[in-house]
C-alpha cells in the first residue's frame, strides 16, 4: 500500500511556508515571492500621462509585471510540491484563492486541494502544528 504523502502551505504574497508530511517525517520549505508592492519606473513622476485630452496610466504595464511575477512564485511553490498527494493551502490574502485557481488550470503533476482555510500570520511552527492537526483528524475513523 503506498504511503500518501500529504502537504499543506500558508501563503501571502510575500512568501510561503510549505510543509509536507511523508512517512512521520516533517518537511519544511520558505519560498520567498519576489513580488513588489509598489512598482515604480524610472522618470515615473505621475500616476498618469497627458497627452491633449486623453490620461494615459501604467496599470496595464504594472497589472502584466504582477501577473508575471505571481506566475513565477506559483511555478516555484508547485515544484517544491511535486509528488504531494493531497494539499491544504492556508493564508490571509487573496492569493491563496488564485494560487488555486492557478493548481486547476494544470492537470497533472498537482496535489489534489482538500482545503482552503483563511489563516492570519502564523510562525512556523504553528504551520506545521495546523498541518498536523489537519491531516491527524482527516486520518481519524468517524464514530
Amino acid at each position: 500500500m503506498k504511503e500518501e504523502h500529504s502537504s499543506g502551505i500558508w501563503m501571502d504574497s510575500k512568501q510561503a511556508i510549505i510543509v509536507q508530511l511523508e512517512n512521520g517525517s516533517v518537511k519544511e520549505t520558505t519560498i520567498h515571492s519576489g513580488i513588489e508592492s509598489r512598482i515604480r519606473f524610472n522618470g515615473e513622476t505621475r500616476q498618469y500621462t497627458r497627452m491633449g485630452k486623453q490620461y494615459f496610466t501604467f496599470e496595464k504595464k504594472k497589472d502584466a509585471i504582477h501577473h508575471h511575477e505571481l506566475s513565477a512564485y506559483f511555478k516555484k511553490i508547485t515544484d517544491v510540491l511535486k509528488g504531494s498527494d493531497t494539499l491544504m493551502i492556508m493564508g490571509p490574502a487573496e492569493v491563496k484563492l488564485e494560487f488555486n485557481k492557478y493548481l486547476r488550470n494544470i492537470k497533472n503533476g498537482v496535489p489534489k486541494v482538500v482545503a482552503v482555510e483563511t489563516e492570519d500570520q502564523l510562525t512556523h511552527k504553528q504551520v506545521i502544528a495546523k498541518v498536523k492537526a489537519y491531516y491527524g483528524e482527516i486520518a481519524k475513523p468517524g464514530i
